[in-house]
């Protein structure tokens, strides 16, 4: 993003000019020239280059980023135009028990149900994760079996992958890691290569925002003629050349920057290798508060109504702790709580 107005000598907005110009500066540091504006005109042609190459790196994958997280963005609307026959039923009233549509989706899949997504709307079947990796579809109405689909698989899946790891898992490196070091763990620690680029490739969309801000950024005085206030947020459309396509560059750029570097930092906090370092040297600035809890009594379903009574667990990092049942009857044990009372509390909780 050239600046409107730099130190740089400003070449004709005739190409023929401006190529004249540009030899002109070249000629000159050949020769040996040491003077202030020889000087000026190679630190402009570094921090050019810088930013060129900068946007050929970058700017690829800023391109697949933003694409692949509008698939992210949109999959519902996808999924809906592409399985609308798997999450769609009709609306007949009443759900029936969630533990009956649980039943129904592990009987036809001979699998374990994870998780469970409730119904959006009435119109919206039950999605149950499986331990298959699949999702098996329910219609909440009639406890009818609607078909599995694999979340990872078609479009959906590729954009995941190639917005996380550059659909690439299995390859990995070992690189030392500052969270071994304040985590007590080993210091060399395997990352995937794939996240790994995209870190390097935001590294870089950084450097890119940053060297543009700097050539955009005006240095002549305004007293000696420098342009200030609505110019330099407003293109030059009737220059022609050269200058014009400069402004069409620059202003937009300058524009999107703020943005661009909010989204490029706040996505590095998922990364695998600056956001689990960062994690680590967090927690040691500011470390939680641990306790030692005691185990947790046999819990009965009124402990669980979240009615006074305290579950012990600490943060999500964390486990939670086991419940020691020794030298206690297994028939004493309280039934496990049913899918339709978490719902309900869950409900209860606006969740």
């Amino acid at each position: 993003m050239p600046s409107h107005d730099d130190e740089r000598p400003t070449p004709s907005d005739d190409p023929a000019a401006a190529t004249d110009a540009y030899d002109q500066l070249e000629d000159a540091d050949e020769n040996g020239a040491t003077n202030g504006a020889s000087a000026s005109s190679r630190q402009w042609r570094t921090l050019w280059r810088t930013h060129f190459y900068a946007g050929i790196i970058a700017a690829p994958v800023l391109l697949l980023f933003a694409v692949t997280g509008l698939v992210i963005l949109y999959t519902q609307p996808y999924l809906d135009a592409t399985q609308g026959h798997l999450p769609t039923v009709k609306d007949r009233g009443d759900w029936v028990s969630f533990e009956a549509q649980k039943a129904v989706a592990e009987a036809k899949t001979n699998a374990a149900v994870t998780s469970v997504v409730l119904p959006r709307n009435a119109t919206a079947a039950t999605e149950f994760g499986l331990n298959t990796g699949d999702s098996a579809f329910v219609d909440p109405y009639t406890k009818e079996f609607l078909g599995t689909a694999n979340p990872d698989g078609g479009l959906v899946g590729l954009a995941n992958r190639l917005h996380g790891t550059f659909n690439n898992e299995s390859v990995t490196v070992k690189l030392p890691a500052i969270a071994g070091v304040l985590d007590g763990g080993p210091v060399m620690q395997d990352f995937v290569v794939g996240d790994l680029l995209l870190e390097v490739f935001a590294c870089w969309a950084l450097v890119l925002v940053a060297s543009g801000l700097y050539l955009w950024w005006p240095r002549k005085s305004r007293a000696a003629g420098g342009r200030a206030g609505k110019a330099l947020v407003v293109p030059r459309l009737s220059k022609k050349g050269r200058a014009r396509w400069r402004d069409l560059h620059a202003i937009p750029g300058m524009v999107v920057a703020a943005g661009t570097v909010f989204v490029l930092v706040t996505g590095m906090f998922w990364s695998s290798y600056w956001g689990t370092n960062f994690a680590s040297f967090a927690n040691k600035v500011t470390p939680n508060t641990w306790v030692d809890a005691p185990n947790s009594e046999v819990a009965t379903v009124g402990s669980l109504d979240r009615l006074g009574h305290k579950i012990t667990w600490n943060t999500g990092d964390a486990a939670i702790p086991d419940s020691d049942s020794t030298g206690i009857d297994p028939a004493d044990l309280p039934a496990q709580v049913s899918l339709d009372l978490i719902v309900a509390a869950g409900t209860d909780e606006g969740m």
